[in-house]
Parts: C-alpha cells; sequence; structure tokens
C-alpha cells in the first residue's frame, strides 16, 4: 500500500505519539525513515511488523492495535492472506449488493471488514490486481 495509505491506519493521536517518541529514540526515528523512504509500505514485510509491534511494545498505541493495523487476526496469520488496506471484490452470491473494489478495513476472528463496516468470511472475497 502507499505511504499515505499505510499511515491513515493510524489515528491522528497515536502519529503524533509515534513522532514524538522518535525526537528521542534513535530506533524510531530511523524506522519513521525507512517508512517515508519506502515506495510503498507491506503490512507483511518483517521489518514493518516488527516496528508496528514495537511501537505498540512502547505503549504508543493500545494493546490489540499492531495486529489491526497489520491485519492480523488473534495474533495469527492475516485472515485469508489479506492485509488492512488491501483492496477487494466481493464474490457471489454477494457480489450484487456489493459491486465495487472495497478497501479492508480490518479483522474479527472469523471474518474481514471491508469498507462501510461489512463483515465477510474471506471465502467470498477476491484481491483486486494492483
Amino acid at each position: 500500500m502507499s505511504r499515505t495509505d499505510f499511515r491513515a491506519l493510524f489515528t491522528q493521536a497515536e502519529t503524533v505519539a509515534i513522532y514524538t517518541a522518535a525526537q528521542t529514540s534513535p530506533a524510531m526515528r530511523a524506522w519513521l525513515d525507512d517508512l517515508i523512504c519506502a515506495d510503498m509500505v507491506e503490512t507483511s514485510n518483517p521489518a514493518t511488523i516488527a516496528g508496528v509491534q514495537a511501537v505498540e511494545a512502547a505503549g504508543l498505541i493500545a494493546p490489540g492495535r499492531a495486529n489491526q493495523i497489520l491485519g492480523i487476526a488473534n495474533g495469527g496469520a492475516p485472515i485469508g492472506g489479506f492485509a488492512v488496506g488491501q483492496l477487494v471484490r466481493v464474490l457471489p452470491p454477494f457480489d450484487a449488493a456489493f459491486p465495487d473494489a472495497y478497501p479492508i478495513e480490518g479483522f474479527s476472528p472469523a471474518s474481514v471488514q471491508i469498507a462501510g463496516g461489512v463483515d465477510f468470511d474471506p471465502v467470498y472475497l477476491a484481491a483486486v490486481a494492483g
């Protein structure tokens, strides 16, 4: 996803807390610099995962937010191989009601939430080729 899309996964308060911490933490500053230099941010990249988990461990985001931001359910693998922010199409029999491509907003233990807060079993979703 784009850097802008990745940053949008954080609340304004979280972003401010992260940038404030980066003023005194060289490790946090280096992680932010890496993100700024990246063409795209992949939530499955080990460096991205480690950075978001470090932000949570530092108390800059609430417990559980790292998994939510990274699109990981219950501390495990992303549901259906999808990631937060990824565009998906809804498959039959629900495609008539959801005809467009939708970004993934989050996950529950067994479902994927698309824009608008609608949850789907991942078997009813397909990634949009980018």
